[in-house]
């Protein structure tokens, strides 16, 4: 599927002048246009390929989709190019949270009976999803990247329940980003969840603690990560390890 709904664009030398995916399980498009192509269309078709390939997997789940996707306040030609196309702005905002990595985080044992695991294997990939389907009322998950040979399963942090249910979870990882000041190794919690029976036992606290001490073991100098504005418990959660946040 993950294949299937990702599209590049080349130039007439073969050359990649874009690309575009539409992230799964869910309904995100994301694209990118080489700075030198710009102009010349590219935005539009992108956007038409992602609205068609959004209809068919709806035709084909027999559920009605929307497409989202994201773009920052500051992008005026990109929100012109995505308003022309018909999409139309959301109310919620989305909060860039960021933790600095400067001084040593002390991680915070998981309640009693719960024990950590790292990755998952082939055999505990419904036990994975049947996670994912409860922290995301139904909503599972690619395991695209878990089939894949570079899986790694340090980043992927479980709880485990002493019954040996999954109980939460979080998956991060590390990369570098440019900027004037140089290429820093910076760390993202791409996705945190817990049962939604279990939650305020102290369990996702206890993985994200874990995660940006591993992030910061392996060198990065800071950590980040994303949810809607909205997003109350997230919020109390990220504030407990005095992450803060930017608007985006």
């Amino acid at each position: 599927m993950t294949q299937r709904v990702t599209a590049l664009w080349e130039d007439e030398q073969g050359q990649l002048i874009a690309y575009a995916l539409i992230a799964q399980p869910g309904s995100i498009l994301t694209f990118q246009v080489d700075q030198e192509a710009h102009g010349q269309g590219l935005e539009a078709a992108i956007l038409a390929w992602g609205v068609a390939q959004m209809q068919a997997i709806a035709q084909a789940r027999g559920l009605s989709r929307e497409l989202w996707c994201r773009c920052h306040e500051s992008e005026r030609e990109r929100r012109a190019v995505l308003q022309a196309a018909g999409f139309a702005p959301f109310p919620e905002r989305d909060l860039r949270l960021v933790h600095p990595l400067a001084t040593p985080v002390s991680p915070v044992a998981l309640s009693d009976g719960y024990s950590l695991r790292r990755g998952v294997t082939s055999a505990e990939w419904d036990a994975y999803q049947d996670l994912h389907q409860a922290v995301f009322e139904g909503i599972g998950m690619s395991l695209d990247d878990h089939q894949s040979s570079a899986y790694h399963p340090d980043p992927d942090l479980i709880a485990v329940e002493p019954s040996g249910r999954f109980a939460a979870f979080c998956q991060c990882q590390l990369k570098n980003v440019v900027h004037q000041q140089g290429e820093p190794l910076v760390g993202e919690v791409g996705v945190i969840g817990v049962r939604p029976a279990l939650l305020r036992q102290g369990l996702g606290r206890a993985l994200l603690l874990t995660a940006l001490r591993q992030l910061q073991e392996r060198g990065a100098s800071l950590v980040f990560l994303e949810t809607q504005e909205t997003n109350g418990p997230a919020r109390r959660l990220l504030a407990s390890v005095e992450c803060t946040t930017r608007s985006s």
